[in-house]
């Protein structure tokens, strides 16, 4: 047990991206190394944002599994669309919304305007 170390945030479940509040449990000797670099490294959250968190954490929680299924399914959705478009390959993630599909069926290709795709920027 004293090798365990739980992190985590506010920003996904409940929809709180730009407060930039995370935390974490584990050790009590981990955790005081963990704030003494945190202090020199980084700026601390605001107090409101810190409260917001502790309001989230401790309120209701109900809402979280019928937001998880709504992520979901915009996720597959995506996953979907770019693993049906030609060239473009998109494994599904498992733990976030975020996708990284490859465009590396594409690479060689040439566009409509005559421009040969060499990159992502290209691409793009």
């Amino acid at each position: 047990i004293d090798r365990t170390l739980t992190v985590n945030g506010v920003s996904k479940a409940y929809a709180m991206t730009g407060w930039r509040i995370g935390y974490a449990g584990g050790p009590k000797a981990l955790i005081d190394l963990m704030r003494k670099v945190a202090s020199q490294t980084t700026s601390n959250p605001a107090s409101i944002s810190q409260w917001a968190a502790v309001e989230a954490l401790n309120g209701p929680q109900d809402f979280i599994p019928e937001r998880k299924a709504a992520f979901e399914k915009r996720r597959d959705l995506v996953v979907s669309m770019l693993n049906q478009a030609s060239g473009i390959t998109c494994a599904t993630p498992e733990g976030a919304f975020y996708v990284y599909p490859s465009i590396a069926g594409l690479i060689g290709k040439t566009t409509e305007t005559g421009v040969t795709i060499d990159g992502d920027s290209t691409f793009a």
